[in-house]
């Protein structure tokens, strides 16, 4: 069979763009699109060195975790109106907390049960954190509560809660997947060397390793970090200059990474926190400062992959010579 390669539909419409005439037919498409493979096929990266299928799961993985995001989301606006006390005494997404609602959706449920009830649910069998409030305390709070009366939003939050913990499930699930498939495709050194950067933790580091693959698919750092889409723009004409943005036409999954990878070492690495307080210094406002943090991240992670070496100062002051 025929071995399969997406490419970045961008290149093959501006390679289109470059012929002085606008006929179009699939004809043409498709003599068009053999010439410019005919041209860049030496540089069409390796099949074997794109990890599809790690890069599927992790985003699997990623999708889920958002879908939790936003029925948790759900969760609190149901309670606001059917229990708004609750939350200030206990930890609503405790798996107890969230059985005990399941069978009372409601401070007025709670209420018209009895302490027995309340504590069977409180106590499941199951294993879990136990909660730290009393079923007793739980019904006097619910008594006193200004929650309306809701019987349609009390099934809702039940249906909410059940698919949260149904997510949950699939995400522990997509988790286990994630570390197999590493384990399996000999990533963990380069996992154990993202990690030694204090601020990146297991899961971004995963995800990182999931849509880059192979770190020497990339020559440079100039090339990784126009892969994540987080390269300047730069429009001149004349005596005009536009202002840079970051071009966004990269792996956009991947750039979503590096900027959590950037605020984790902003908040918990010495080193990076001290070079955007440098920038912010400089004038920068927060989102540029996280920007230029988020460069010179990527370009200490490449000379560690490259070299293979866990994270030092070295790495960090080395990377200001490779933005080749």
């Amino acid at each position: 069979g025929f071995s399969c390669l997406v490419l970045n539909p961008l290149l093959v419409n501006k390679f289109f763009t470059a012929s002085l005439r606008k006929t179009k037919t699939d004809k043409i498409d498709a003599k068009a699109i053999a010439i410019m493979l005919y041209h860049i096929h030496e540089q069409l990266p390796d099949k074997s060195s794109l990890p599809k299928d790690f890069r599927d799961i992790a985003r699997e993985r990623e999708k889920i975790a958002q879908q939790i995001a936003t029925v948790k989301n759900d969760i609190e606006k149901l309670l606001t109106v059917l229990f708004p006390e609750l939350e200030k005494i206990v930890n609503i997404y405790n798996s107890s907390i969230l059985k005990l609602l399941s069978k009372f959706p409601s401070a007025h449920a709670i209420k018209n049960a009895s302490t027995e009830e309340i504590n069977e649910a409180l106590c499941p069998k199951t294993p879990g954190k136990p909660v730290n409030v009393s079923a007793q305390k739980i019904k006097s709070i619910a008594k006193e509560s200004i929650a309306s009366y809701w019987p349609v939003k009390e099934l809702i939050l039940v249906q909410k809660i059940k698919k949260l913990f149904f997510l949950e499930e699939q995400l522990e699930f997509f988790t286990d997947l994630l570390r197999q498939f590493c384990e399996e495709a000999s990533l963990c050194q380069d996992l154990e060397i993202l990690k030694s950067i204090k601020g990146v933790g297991n899961i971004t580091a995963t995800y990182f390793l999931a849509e880059v693959g192979d770190i020497t698919r990339f020559s440079s750092t100039k090339k990784l970090i126009a892969y994540c889409g987080l390269d300047p723009t730069v429009y001149e004409s004349g005596r005009f200059k536009g202002k840079s943005k970051i071009s966004k036409r990269g792996n956009r999954h991947l750039r979503r990474i590096v900027w959590l990878m950037s605020i984790g070492v902003v908040m918990h690495n010495e080193y990076f926190r001290e070079y955007y307080n440098k920038r912010r210094a400089e004038g920068l406002v927060f989102k540029k400062a996280i920007l230029a943090v988020a460069h010179k991240l990527i370009r200490t992670i490449w000379s560690m992959l490259t070299k293979k070496q866990l994270f030092s100062v070295n790495h960090a002051f080395s990377s200001c010579s490779l933005r080749r």
